[in-house]
């Protein structure tokens, strides 16, 4: 593991030259040996090189941050070296995309991760291969039959447990859109099961789902994803860490 204390990194180091097909399979053969090894088990999700023929945007993105290990990329770097493989590219997202969804050890300048002080505004690096984003928690998967589901979701009256939106009406947060009823965990760290499981709508559950533990009528409990508290108003951010540092300042384990 990287000890990020002991990089500093003042600047990035440019644009990324365009690598051939050879060099790009190495490098994510490389990669994916490091996911096989450690990172797969700790839930750290692994993009797909080829999708229809073409390198992924996010593949690529991971490729470009491994040739500059621990060192800082720019989006636009990122963007630029995508652009080699995949004309017309947009702004690409995948520096972020690779921590916060999918677990690499990747920080963020614009995120205000530790470290990242002295780095390019809208910079990212890899900083390890055998740990993920600190904090960083895996999204658990699973499925509920047929039957329970239908079940779950007509004790709910075919709603949305979080905005309330009904099963193929209007959505009450996006009236454009047709509600979808989706398996949301109630608990994110457990599978999904007949009794982790709640109807939640696409508008609530993708942005939402990850991010709370709910208690079973669809209402938060708890904070799932630490870094929502990064969202949150300054004083509530130190009141946060007044009663955890209150709390564990006892706790050994932790230094």
């Amino acid at each position: 593991m990287v000890d990020n204390d002991s990089v500093n990194i003042q600047k990035s180091l440019g644009e990324i030259p365009r690598i051939g097909p050879n060099d790009i399979q190495a490098k994510f053969d490389e990669l994916l040996e490091a996911h096989n090894d450690q990172l797969g088990s700790m839930g750290v999700k692994m993009p797909k090189l080829l999708h229809r023929g073409m390198y992924t945007t996010r593949a690529l993105a991971l490729i470009a941050l491994f040739i500059r290990f621990q060192q800082p990329v720019t989006k636009d770097e990122l963007t630029n070296f995508v652009r080699k493989y995949r004309d017309g590219a947009q702004d690409v997202q995948d520096g972020r995309h690779l921590g916060r969804q999918m677990g690499w050890h990747v920080l963020s300048k614009d995120r205000g991760d530790a470290g990242t002080e002295t780095w390019p505004t809208s910079s990212y690096s890899l900083m390890s291969l055998s740990s993920t984003l600190p904090g960083w928690m895996p999204h658990r998967g699973g499925s509920v039959s047929d039957e329970i589901w239908n079940e779950i979701v007509t004790s709910f009256q075919r709603r949305c447990s979080l905005c309330g939106s009904k099963e193929g009406e209007a959505n009450l947060r996006s009236p454009n859109v047709i509600t979808q009823l989706q398996q949301g965990h109630r608990d994110p760290s457990k599978d999904l099961s007949a009794s982790n499981c709640i109807p939640q709508c696409q508008e609530c559950n993708q942005p939402l789902g990850n991010k709370f533990i709910f208690d079973n009528r669809g209402r938060p409990r708890g904070i799932y994803d630490p870094f929502v508290i990064e969202k949150s108003p300054k004083e509530v951010q130190v009141q946060v860490w007044r009663i955890l540092r209150f709390k564990f300042e006892s706790d050994d384990s932790l230094n």
